[in-house]
């Protein structure tokens, strides 16, 4: 005797299929989802990145514009000096960060810690206490970096591009800083030391920096 077919017989399988189609283009929505908000996440990181760069290197261009032309009374130390991988010179306070009462140490060149380039500045924390620092990369690890310096280190010689500033010179006219990382050779950086103090010594009938006329 032959069984007759159940009429639901098919719907099952038919069912089946519908839901397997379905969690299959539920698996591909989602993984497409994740892999854009991972994309999304990596250049928010990127772009974060870039202001805090953008940032240190602001704070880069208001140290050096406020590097000192003398030092404080019984500060012994060298007022700029650097070669074209790293620099060290005393600036004035431009941050409101530290007691502007001391001459604030920067120095810029690569993290040992992080293995990018760094500006590092060391100052006091106020009349008579202790000293601080603080620090901000200017590339991401592994960035590199080429400074120059533009200035006249003898009176028998014309102003020149140099790679290396001895201690005991005044600062540069000016300094050439080239940034780069894995993105490429960022725009340099040409900036003038002591800018502040010197524009300070202008009178009002100055036409140009006194005694150097030759400044842009």
């Amino acid at each position: 005797m032959t069984k007759n077919r159940a009429d639901d017989a098919g719907t099952t399988l038919l069912e089946t299929l519908i839901s397997l189609a379905i969690m299959a283009m539920i698996a591909v929505m989602m993984g497409s989802l994740l892999s854009g908000t991972a994309r999304f996440l990596g250049r928010a990181h990127l772009a974060g990145q870039d202001v805090d760069q953008i940032v240190a290197r602001d704070q880069l261009r208001a140290y050096l514009e406020g590097a000192l032309i003398s030092p404080f009374p019984a500060d012994h130390r060298p007022l700029f000096e650097g070669d074209s991988r790293s620099m060290r010179f005393l600036s004035s306070e431009t941050q409101g960060v530290f007691w502007p009462g001391e001459a604030v140490e920067v120095y810029l060149g690569r993290s040992q810690e992080t293995g990018a380039i760094a500006l590092g500045a060391r100052g006091a924390k106020g009349s008579g206490m202790g000293m601080m620092e603080t620090g901000n990369s200017l590339t991401s690890p592994g960035g590199d970096l080429s400074i120059a310096y533009f200035g006249q280190v003898a009176s028998d010689q014309p102003p020149a591009w140099r790679a290396d500033w001895a201690a005991g010179w005044a600062a540069p006219r000016l300094v050439r800083i080239t940034l780069s990382d894995e993105r490429g050779v960022l725009p340099p950086l040409i900036l003038w030391p002591a800018k502040k103090h010197v524009q300070s010594e202008i009178s009002a009938s100055s036409l140009l920096p006194p005694a150097t006329p030759s400044r842009p």
